[in-house]
């Protein structure tokens, strides 16, 4: 079909939807064709096919600069409610006062590991922790829970930052994907 065809299509249907099969936006006839149909019909929605994600991806296209820029990034308040725009596009909050004292949420075995290495001198408390890790933390000690104890909270600390980059990293993919179709001019 021409483009001539399809507006003449669209002005006597007047369909709420359509998709342009086998057209990626990146070409310039295809934002064109899109910016004559918007005109023709305004309230219409457009879609495009999968070729929407290859005419983003590539050297200097929209969404790896997107990704590049969300790799390169630095997370903020670690200690507090992570920011970083990967998490925050991919819906992915993550809290370090709500998490910190339960490892065993967002740590795995091997990091529950180093943990326990790092921050526990004593071979039974090593045990009793990896058997237990949250119940261990919670645990009070001279007063206090074990997880104030320094080396401890350091140790904790240092799995909490390498459990943060690991997520971001998974996330910017989705994130970039996100914010690269909803800064679009055309619908999903």
């Amino acid at each position: 079909m021409s483009q001539e065809q399809i507006l003449q299509f669209v002005e006597e249907v007047r369909p709420a939807h359509v998709h342009l099969l086998g057209m990626g936006y990146q070409r310039a006839t295809a934002k064109r064709l899109v910016r004559r149909l918007l005109t023709t019909l305004s309230e219409i929605t457009l879609s495009l096919d999968s070729n929407r994600l290859r005419a983003v991806t590539g050297q200097a296209r929209p969404l790896t600069r997107t990704e590049a820029a969300m790799h390169a990034a630095e997370a903020v308040r670690l200690l507090a409610c992570v920011d970083h725009p990967a998490l925050s596009s991919a819906e992915e909050p993550l809290d370090y006062t709500e998490s910190i004292a339960l490892p065993s949420i967002w740590a795995g075995r091997l990091e529950l590991e180093r943990v326990a290495a790092e921050g526990i001198e004593s071979v039974t408390d090593r045990q009793q922790f990896l058997r237990e890790p949250d119940a261990y933390l919670q645990e009070h000690v001279g007063g206090q829970p074990r997880w104030v104890c320094p080396l401890l909270a350091v140790a904790l600390d240092r799995a909490w930052s390498r459990f943060v980059y690991a997520r971001v990293h998974v996330a910017v993919r989705t994130a970039a994907i996100r914010t690269t179709f909803t800064d679009a001019q055309i619908a999903r």
